[in-house]
């Protein structure tokens, strides 16, 4: 019965620990300065327009953010961000670094910068 009792509350513990979301952070900045907002669907994620914004305590493993410029002759931009899978193909806590930059052409992109693990 202690044995029975052991492996049971072992196993208790062990899923717990699975379940526990695992939460990335994000940042993205403008490399030219401009302020902008971004959004996660229909969520505002920042209040203020900011050429720096931080999200932290990510549970999704991708978003889609839309960026909004306070500069309105800048086209909203749009994208897809992954973050939290390994190549083992299990799932980990990241940090990661995106910029918005101009490219060849002067249009702005969202692009891939750094990601370290949390």
């Amino acid at each position: 019965m202690k044995t029975l009792s052991t492996v049971l509350v072992s196993l208790l513990f062990s899923s717990l620990a699975l379940s526990q979301e695992i939460m990335h952070d994000l940042t993205i900045y403008s490399e030219d300065g401009e302020e902008f907002l971004v959004f996660n669907g229909d969520r505002q994620i920042n209040a203020e327009y900011s050429a720096t914004v931080e999200i932290s305590n990510i549970t999704e493993d991708q978003i889609k953010p839309r960026i909004k410029f306070r500069n309105e002759s800048i086209e909203d931009l749009t994208g897809s961000i992954s973050m939290g899978l390994s190549p083992e193909g299990g799932r980990v806590a990241e940090r990661a670094v995106w910029v918005i930059k101009k490219n060849k052409k002067g249009a702005y992109k969202l692009r891939f910068e750094s990601k370290t693990l949390k």
